[in-house]
């Protein structure tokens, strides 16, 4: 992003400076790797172009026909491919509203924008060269994940965030878990962030797709790694396939338990990898009493629903540890793995945005290597520091007044940029003089 050169010796004073203005529920931001191109992302489902600074009247796309933006839901990741333009892919992450919707009555469960069960889908658009890939090329979105994210396999005429009646979907009556589906059997917990890694793969989050304010029995599909839901997937951004370096990875790539690469995970709604050693971090936002940050290898079970909480300890999570696979998982001696920080409501916090990791040479020293996060509904954004073995050291405050900041990200200049939904802007923080 073209912004005045980042200097060599920062100020220090921060300060939060507005950057784009007049936005509708922006959610997310990425950028081209040379910085002149600014992607945003609104929750309706519409992706707006800055270019050299200034934001452009037509927007890169506009797909709200098949985006389902109530509650929680909506276009919530985008992530530009870190090889653009020379790949000029920009991958959207979103709750869909298939076809079918519109041959039902408008305001109905099933209707467009109904609250009724849905499912998600990772797909790519090609920006197009002769518009400075400023539009995509007509016709190129490709379904990444959820091709069987499709109108015949979920039941849009019930809302399971309170109906437990209605079996969870994608899973199969012998049991099994139908293939690349993403599970939305609720208002919340849908689809969450995209992320690639310095590895080149895409990190993909899910939540568990299940009631967000009661026992849901059906959250147990998180912890089989044959379902998608609650899940970190790690996938080859050109075919959607799991890599064979995944953990779960069982020589067929296009196999569920191929892509994961973590589980046990509530609503996952923002991640961030480290540049330079790939550790990933996940804000995985809690349920009544716990907000976490997680960070574990390949292969880690975080434990929701059975376990929520505690830094570094695992706590058994209030109503589902009565649940009988709860009681049977403790019983095995299930392994799960704890939280590297975790906030108690108690202490006032609402919800956590996990933020990027800081990289960059603008800011002073001491925010190398920090995560950043975000207290939803308080609007204090915190720093994490680490020691030298990767344990977290401290955390202290950065920033406050970000009420409904739900986006952190590194720009190309070495800023901090956020994306405040309710104020409709992206903004970023300087230290000056």
């Amino acid at each position: 992003y073209p912004a005045e050169s980042p200097p060599m010796t920062p100020g220090g004073n921060l300060q939060a400076q507005n950057v784009i203005t007049g936005l509708s529920q922006p959610t997310t931001v990425d950028f081209s790797p040379d910085g002149s191109l600014m992607y945003i992302a609104e929750q309706r489902g519409i992706v707006r172009v800055v270019q050299n600074g200034v934001l452009l009247t037509t927007p890169l796309l506009d797909f709200r026909d098949r985006v389902n933006g109530v509650r929680d839901r909506g276009l919530l990741g985008l992530a530009v491919h870190p090889s653009f333009p020379s790949v000029p892919y920009v991958y959207l992450l979103y709750t869909y509203d298939p076809p079918q919707v519109f041959q039902q009555p408008a305001g109905s469960l099933a209707g467009p924008d109904g609250r009724g069960n849905r499912a998600g889908r990772l797909t790519r658009v090609t920006a197009d060269a002769a518009t400075n890939y400023t539009t995509i090329v007509p016709n190129s979105e490709v379904v990444v994940l959820g091709n069987n994210s499709t109108w015949q396999n979920f039941n849009a005429f019930v809302n399971s965030t309170t109906d437990f009646n209605e079996p969870a979907a994608g899973v199969l009556p012998n049991g099994t878990h139908l293939r690349d589906f993403i599970n939305s059997d609720s208002e919340s917990h849908t689809i969450g962030d995209l992320a690639f890694g310095p590895d080149g793969a895409l990190y993909v989050s899910i939540g568990d797709g299940a009631s967000y304010n009661q026992v849901d029995p059906r959250t147990k599909r998180v912890q089989e790694v044959d379902n998608l839901s609650g899940k970190i997937l790690r996938i080859d951004p050109l075919t959607g396939n799991g890599l064979p370096s995944n953990p779960f990875f069982n020589g067929d790539p296009a196999a569920n338990r191929s892509k994961v690469f973590q589980y046990g995970l509530r609503n996952p709604f923002r991640i961030s990898l480290h540049p330079g050693n790939g550790r990933l971090f996940i804000g995985d936002v809690g349920w009544g009493q716990w907000e976490e940050l997680n960070s574990a290898p390949a292969g880690a079970n975080f434990g929701w629903p059975w376990y929520e909480g505690g830094s570094g300890t695992n706590l058994r999570t209030g109503g589902y540890q009565n649940l009988p696979e709860a009681q049977a998982f403790y019983a095995a001696g299930g392994n799960a793995t704890p939280a590297i920080f975790a906030l108690n409501h108690s202490t006032g916090i609402n919800a956590i945005v996990g933020g990027d990791v800081y990289w960059g040479q603008a800011y002073p020293a001491i925010y190398q290597g920090n995560v950043f996060f975000n207290d939803l509904g308080r609007g204090i954004v915190s720093r994490v520091q680490f020691n030298a073995n990767g344990s977290v050291n401290a955390v202290s405050t950065f920033a406050n007044n970000h009420r409904m900041v739900v986006k952190i990200k590194l720009g190309p200049d070495g800023l901090l940029y956020y994306v405040d939904l309710d104020d409709g802007l992206v903004g970023r923080w300087r230290f000056v003089n």
